[in-house]
């Protein structure tokens, strides 16, 4: 519809401009025309008054000099029938003579009643005309009556001046008239001259019309151009704005708002219809690494590509749309079987699966993909785009890289996950976190080194909640920052009042969230709770994931340089399972490695992790880093690593995660860790035995 209104107002456009020439152009003919036309008629007018006028006083000589010696009598009695020969001869002779030179045709002479005494023309017999001459009639009453009229002469047409004069008794008009002169006078080279000039006038003025139009045209076309330029560029710019309105500035795909749009008309048309739609909730996986490592240019490309694959993967009639960052949506219509929603969902994988080069950087990445269906799962829009964005999520939990249907078990599973969501908010003012801490042993004095303290949320209707069912839910809600913040607070108190209470210093470990690294006053928080607790910097550790490390952007190394200022120890937790593992090490403060369980567990079997293993134990020890094995169940696992030299250990092979009146029990008994290793043997030994 939009597009026919900007064709009917180009149309518009293109009939102005002809309007303006058309009617330009018949103004000029008009103008001219009427200004010929006017000039004809005046002039013609001229020419009869100045014939009269000659005519007039033309008649008046021959009336003077005719009438007393010739017609007297037959005048006043109005009759001719006495004329003879000799009397039409003399008066022919006069006439002659008083007109040799002139322009006169012929010349006719009327009596009182109106009958032809005499004419110049041998046809018209003296009394031929009797009432006929209306013209005579009029001049008898004393007019002077004067026609144009055009004759045929041989082979030439001529303009003719008729004049009726009235003829008075002695020139006085009280007297009365006696007779009629008509003098037929020859104006057709004064008519020709008349023609000439009307035609030279009417092209005068139809050039020098002309000569204004071209200008004016000239002139309006000019504007008109301009005003054209400045409206196409003006609809150029609302198209535009148009198009950004409904598709995304980035891609190029539709947006949010043109998504909704398509999803509200599809669901109005499926439900009389009654056929089925499919919503497609898409999200990449590991794009914020992608981003962080290779920058946002390459990122953006990613995007782009990643939009151009997915339109390929879809009929002309659905439509793919970008939701913001790294999120995608996809309407599917007009499919009778929820199987061909699988294919096109499998279509998607495999479309993504193989590596893109993009800015000189070959890029692998995936997708994880949230799928509901109208009217199986809801009819409500915003119900079902939740729907496919709580599928999208459960699927990149399961392992990413797959898609997941909405089913009534998740929607359980959600309502679940609000419910503990309105839980958590509350739980930190009614005390339900708790801290349990899991030692870290040297093997070398077979004493703790340290502890990390790790959150517990203590449910009074449902007991101990596990972390992972928690943690990403306080982190999603943008909570982790508060519970995050009293959870370094408590800690590094907890290390201070053991300290006080006579207990050997130990260090504190604390692990640290992205949301709580991203906090602008991150520095400060971290030196208010050394500050308020008296705990030495030394004796606080933070661990930070690998991934939050690999942001190497100027901001992220001014907070850990000013944390390392502060005289706090940094952790790389979970080393070896980021995207780049070493490339980091040289720009960030980093004083420990904590090498990934999924390394540690089975190391003693499995030559691929031994391998990892001993290149992390041996890239520490030569860049003087602090190497802690993580996740150590095993005592054929504790004698591998200790084989390396790595005697920092952490794993339920010592103790599981306790609370701290079970932490101070095990720094009370100092044979506690050499009794474990003890125990593991002896079992060792049974089992061989």
């Amino acid at each position: 519809m939009q597009e026919d209104e900007v064709q009917r107002g180009q149309s518009t456009r293109f009939q102005l401009l002809n309007y303006f020439v058309w009617i330009s152009l018949a103004g000029i003919v008009i103008a001219s025309t009427v200004l010929g036309i006017l000039y004809h008629y005046s002039s013609i007018k001229n020419l009869e008054r100045v014939g009269e006028s000659n005519n007039v006083s033309l008649a008046t000589v021959l009336a003077n000099n005719i009438w007393p010696r010739h017609l007297s009598n037959e005048a006043h009695t109005g009759t001719a029938g006495s004329q003879t020969g000799l009397f039409y001869k003399s008066i022919k002779d006069d006439i002659e003579s008083l007109t040799r030179s002139t322009s006169i045709v012929k010349i006719k002479i009327f009596g009182k009643k109106g009958d032809l005494l005499f004419s110049t023309n041998n046809s018209k017999r003296q009394g031929t005309e009797k009432k006929s001459n209306e013209y005579a009639k009029n001049a008898l009453e004393g007019h002077v009556v004067s026609r144009m009229k055009q004759r045929k002469v041989g082979q030439a047409r001529l303009w003719l001046l008729s004049t009726y004069v009235p003829v008075y008794q002695q020139n006085k008009k009280e007297n009365g008239v006696v007779g009629v002169i008509e003098i037929y006078s020859d104006i057709t080279d004064l008519y020709a001259q008349v023609i000439s000039d009307r035609n030279l006038i009417a092209g005068i003025t139809f050039l020098s019309l002309f000569l204004i139009y071209a200008f004016h045209f000239i002139f309006v076309r000019r504007v008109n151009n301009n005003i054209n330029f400045h409206f196409e560029q003006k609809k150029k710019d609302e198209d535009r704005i148009r198009h950004l309105a409904y598709h995304d500035g980035l891609t190029g795909l539709p947006n949010r708002e043109m998504f909704y749009y398509r999803l509200a008309t599809g669901i109005s048309q499926a439900k009389r219809k009654e056929s089925l739609i499919a919503i497609l909730f898409l999200d990449l996986d590991r794009f914020k690494g992608i981003n962080d490592n290779f920058g946002h240019t390459t990122g953006d490309a990613l995007l782009i590509e990643v939009g151009s694959k997915l339109s390929e993967c879809i009929r002309e009639t659905d439509i793919v749309a970008r939701q913001g960052g790294d999120e995608f949506t996809i309407l599917l219509d007009g499919f009778s079987h929820v199987d061909e929603v699988d294919l096109v969902c499998k279509r998607i994988i495999d479309a993504l699966k193989n590596p893109m080069e993009l800015n000189g950087h070959k890029i692998q990445t995936s997708v994880s993909i949230g799928v509901t269906i109208y009217p199986f799962d809801d009819q409500d829009m915003e119900t079902l785009l939740k729907n496919a964005d709580d599928a999208m999520y459960a699927a990149k939990e399961t392992g990413r890289n797959k898609y997941l249907f909405f089913s009534s078990s998740l929607r359980r599973s959600n309502a679940e996950k609000a419910e503990l969501e309105r839980k958590l908010h509350s739980a930190l003012e009614n005390n339900e976190y708790i801290l349990e801490y899991q030692p870290i042993v040297d093997l070398r004095t077979s004493s703790i080194f340290g502890v990390e303290a790790l959150l517990r949320w203590q449910d009074p209707e449902s007991g101990i909640i596990p972390p992972a069912r928690f943690i990403p839910i306080l982190e999603e809600s943008g909570f982790m920052s508060i519970v995050g913040e009293w959870v370094l607070r408590t800690a590094c108190m907890k290390a201070r009042e053991w300290q006080d209470i006579g207990y050997a210093p130990m260090a504190m470990a604390v692990n640290i969230s992205m949301v709580q690294f991203k906090q602008i006053n991150f520095v400060e928080t971290v030196e208010n709770a050394l500050l308020k607790s008296g705990l030495a910097p030394e004796y606080l550790k933070l661990e930070i994931t690998e991934s939050m490390l690999m942001d190497q952007s100027d901001v992220s190394i001014r907070k850990l340089d000013a944390i390392r200022d502060l005289g706090v120890f940094i952790e790389a937790d979970d080393f070896g399972t980021g995207y780049s593992s070493l490339s980091y090490l040289k720009k960030m403060p980093v004083d420990v490695l904590k090498i990934d369980r999924s390394f540690i567990t089975d190391v003693h079997k499995s030559s691929d992790s031994a391998a990892i293993v001993t290149a992390i134990i041996a890239l520490a020890f030569s860049l003087k880093l602090t190497v802690i094995a993580e996740g150590v169940e095993q005592i054929e696992e504790l004698r591998y690593l200790s084989a390396l030299n790595c005697n920092l250990i952490q794993g339920f092979f010592f103790s599981k995660p306790v609370g701290e009146e079970a932490l101070l029990g095990m720094l009370q008994n100092p044979t506690y860790f050499i009794d474990r290793i003890k125990m593991h043997d002896n079992h060792c030994v049974e089992s061989a035995s």
